[in-house]
């Protein structure tokens, strides 16, 4: 499992009966500290983590695809990173909080398949975040040039295809050794777990294969997508700041498109400082190999560490919905908006129901007399119907939705000047 499992290497002893043979990095098992604050605060910590993550990811993609105006290429690279983040937090997060607790109970071919898909999808999370910058690069500084091209967004949907499989391929050479590691316990016996590489757990692999191992990972799933990242918003911010003028853009669209690019920013800091410590934990090791790092040295040091670190990587899966809803205007209209409809029409499913069941109460009954008068009191014409207060208000309710629906619309459509595309982020 991703960073959160297990690459069993140091020095730090399970117990005094593996002192010598036992190493453990990424997962040492909580159950062996049930007195630790990792071990009653991790828990619930995972569990809360992959509520909000997969409700909050969901909502994400629900939206954008559910609402016709913001298919368009920064919200499908916003959805694509959606995806990412809600499959890191099923297929790490669960089975990180298990392997805490419990010795890994499934199969090594389960084990192999995981631990590649979550490294996939963290590759494929940043990864994302350099294309969001880039498709906010050409916006800002080649409006004008960058036009045509993003407005074909199979493009972007390629693009995205394309990210995905090239990051399949790499870690399928990376993690050639990942596999199901075993080790002896006092306490609990033999202990099972899902490593990312056995030899690195057993401690038989070579200093090059080790760096090979941990750099890759900080230089291209952290160090280089950051720096190309960060790189092109700075170009983007000063173009911004001191050359609107020369970007021909108008005072309402100059104003949506620095917001759209200072939350996708945010996006991008907030990641780089929720894996920090991780990939800082990777590069030590790295060099350390095969000594233990300093903070191996006793059960305790390893359990604080290897907690914060990883609950921090997971949490970042989980804060992208919560910037949305904080800074884009755009994103809570648009899910309340859609939550609306979702109620509404749940009831009208309820509605429709009724008047079937009344249709049949009346066709099981005798029919009135054409001259008798409705219950309100007025005789309909023939072949008119007449309408219940349920019906009536249910009109006024689509009315009413529709006209809030083309006063929002034209308000939109005003405030962008004749722009297509409305992103998700405004």
């Amino acid at each position: 499992m991703l960073l959160s499992n297990v690459l069993y290497r140091t020095s730090v002893m399970i117990t005094a009966a593996v002192m010598e043979d036992s190493r453990a990095d990424g997962l040492a098992p909580l159950s062996l500290m049930p007195d630790h604050w990792a071990a009653k605060v991790i828990p619930w910590l995972y569990a809360s983590i992959t509520v909000v993550g997969v409700l909050g990811n969901l909502c994400v993609l629900i939206t954008i695809f559910a609402v016709q105006r913001l298919h368009d290429t920064t919200n499908y690279l916003i959805a694509n990173l959606a995806l990412a983040d809600l499959l890191f937090v099923v297929l790490c997060v669960p089975f990180t909080a298990y392997s805490y607790m419990r010795s890994w109970p499934f199969s090594r071919l389960f084990c192999v398949f995981s631990i590649h898909l979550q490294y996939i999808c963290a590759y494929a999370s940043v990864w994302t975040l350099v294309l969001l910058a880039l498709d906010r690069f050409m916006a800002v500084v080649y409006p004008v040039k960058s036009q045509e091209l993003r407005n074909r967004r199979r493009y972007v949907i390629l693009g995205c295809v394309i990210l995905w499989v090239l990051v399949t391929v790499f870690n399928f050479f990376i993690l050639s050794d990942a596999g199901v590691f075993q080790f002896e316990t006092e306490e609990n016996g033999t202990w099972t777990a899902c490593v990312d590489s056995v030899s690195i757990a057993y401690g038989t692999a070579d200093k090059a294969g080790v760096m090979t191992f941990y750099l890759a990972f900080n230089i291209f799933a952290y160090f280089l997508p950051l720096t190309v990242t960060y790189s092109l918003y700075y170009i983007m911010l000063r173009r911004l700041w001191a050359n609107k003028a020369e970007l021909k853009l108008s005072k309402e669209v100059f104003k949506m498109k620095k917001r759209v690019t200072h939350v996708v920013l945010l996006v991008s800091i907030v990641f780089g400082v929720c894996w920090f410590l991780q990939n800082l934990r990777f590069f030590i090791q790295a060099l350390d190999y095969p000594e233990a790092s300093f903070w191996q040295e006793d059960m305790s040091t390893l359990l604080s560490v290897q907690s914060i670190a990883q609950a921090c990587c997971y949490a970042n899966s989980c804060l992208n919905p919560i910037l949305y809803g904080l800074m884009s205007n755009r994103f809570r209209h648009e899910a309340i908006n859609l939550l609306s409809r979702i109620r509404y029409r749940l009831g009208l499913a309820t509605t429709r129901k009724a008047s079937e069941y009344e249709v049949q109460l009346m066709r099981s009954t005798p029919r009135r007399s054409r001259f008798e008068t409705s219950p309100n009191g007025i005789t309909p014409k023939r072949g008119s119907r007449v309408r219940n207060s349920d019906e009536i208000e249910l009109d006024g309710a689509v009315t009413n939705g529709i006209e809030k629906r083309v006063t929002m619309n034209t308000l939109v459509v005003a405030s962008a000047e004749g722009t297509n595309q409305i992103s998700l982020l405004n």
